[in-house]
C-alpha cells in the first residue's frame, strides 16, 4: 500500500466533494448540489438523464432499475462492461447495488456501492459508500483515477440539474411511480415485510362505500388486518392475476387503474376494477384512497 493511501483524507472542492478511504475495505464519496434530493435520486436512477452526465453517453443499459432486478452497461459495440443487481430502492431517499466492473479500471471483484441521499434547505448532501471485499482491492480502487471521474462527471450533473428537464424526466413523479409500482410487485406476491417498507409508519387507507371493510384504517397494523386481511377468502394456489392499466403522476400524487381477479374459496370468482390514489411523503405511501365495485365486492367477497 502506497502512503498515499495510507494517509488519504477527503479532497474538498466548493460543493464539497470527498472521495477517501474509510474503515478497512470502504471507499466513501461525498458531494453536495444545489437541488432538491428527488430531483438528484432522479438524475441518479433515470437512464437517459444518467448517460447525459456519467461515463461513455455511446454506451446502452439493460435491465430495469428495480429491486431485485440485474442491470447491465454496454459501451457501443455492445460488449458488456459493467453489471449488478439492485438490492435496495427507497425513493429519493436511498439506492443499494452490487457492482462488477469489466471495463477500465476493473474492479477485482464484485463490490456493494450505497447511497444516502439528504436534503438540506433545498440542497442535497450525496453520500456513496463502496465495500469492498479487501483493503488491497479497496486501494486499487483508490489508485484508479475514479476520483476525478467523479468529478468531471458531478460538473455535468450540476448543468443537469441547473437546467432541470421537467418534460423528461417529471421531476419526482417519476420516482413516485417506481415506488408505487414496487409496492404492487410485492402485493402481488403477498409479501407483507415488502409491502411495509413502501408504506409510512402513520399511513392511512380509505375504501369508499358501505362494505364491512369500508372506512378509514389508519397505521400498517390496521391495514393489513382489514384490508389485507381479504386475502384469506382466496385461494393460494393461482388463478389470478393483478395488472396495471394506467398509471399517471402529479406533484406527490399517483393515480392508479387496476385489474385483479381471482379465485375465492365460496367458489366464486373475483374480477374487479379499481381506481386508487396514493399520496406519497419522503418517497413512501402516506395515504390510498380506493374505489371499487362495492356491489360486486359485496356480491363475491362478503356473501
Amino acid at each position: 500500500m502506497s502512503q498515499q493511501t495510507k494517509n488519504a483524507k477527503p479532497q474538498h472542492d466548493p460543493l464539497g466533494f470527498s472521495y477517501t478511504a474509510t474503515g478497512d475495505k470502504e471507499v466513501t464519496l461525498t458531494r453536495s448540489f444545489n437541488a432538491p434530493r428527488d430531483r438528484v435520486f432522479a438524475a441518479m436512477t433515470t437512464r437517459e438523464l444518467l448517460r447525459r452526465w456519467f461515463g461513455d453517453p455511446n454506451r446502452s443499459s439493460e435491465g430495469e432499475i428495480k429491486e431485485g432486478v440485474e442491470w447491465r452497461s454496454l459501451d457501443k459495440n455492445g460488449r458488456v462492461t459493467m453489471r449488478g443487481v439492485v438490492k435496495e430502492l427507497v425513493a429519493p431517499q436511498r439506492f443499494v447495488s452490487t457492482e462488477s466492473s469489466l471495463g477500465a479500471p476493473p474492479y477485482p471483484d464484485e463490490i456493494l456501492a450505497a447511497c444516502v441521499y439528504e436534503e438540506r434547505n433545498g440542497t442535497t448532501l450525496f453520500i456513496e459508500t463502496f465495500s469492498f471485499d479487501s483493503r488491497k482491492n479497496r486501494d486499487i480502487a483508490i489508485e484508479s483515477g475514479l476520483e476525478s471521474v467523479y468529478q468531471e462527471a458531478f460538473t455535468k450533473l450540476d448543468d443537469i440539474l441547473a437546467h432541470w428537464p421537467e418534460a423528461d424526466t417529471k421531476s419526482s413523479g417519476d420516482a413516485n411511480k417506481r415506488v408505487v409500482t414496487e409496492f404492487f410487485r410485492v402485493m402481488s406476491e403477498r409479501d407483507e415485510p415488502g409491502m411495509r417498507k413502501c408504506m409510512t409508519r402513520d399511513v392511512t387507507w380509505t375504501l369508499f362505500g358501505t362494505l364491512p371493510v369500508s372506512g378509514i384504517h389508519r397505521g400498517q397494523d390496521a391495514i393489513f388486518r382489514d384490508i389485507f386481511g381479504l386475502w384469506d377468502k382466496f385461494e393460494s394456489n393461482g388463478g389470478g392475476s393483478q395488472d396495471i392499466t394506467k398509471m399517471l403522476a402529479e406533484d406527490d400524487s399517483v393515480s392508479v387503474e387496476c385489474h385483479i381477479t381471482g379465485n375465492l374459496k365460496n367458489g366464486k370468482r373475483y374480477d374487479m376494477y379499481y381506481s386508487l390514489l396514493f399520496d406519497l411523503r419522503d418517497g413512501r405511501i402516506a395515504a390510498v384512497r380506493e374505489y371499487v365495485d362495492t356491489m360486486h365486492m359485496k356480491d363475491t367477497v362478503f356473501d
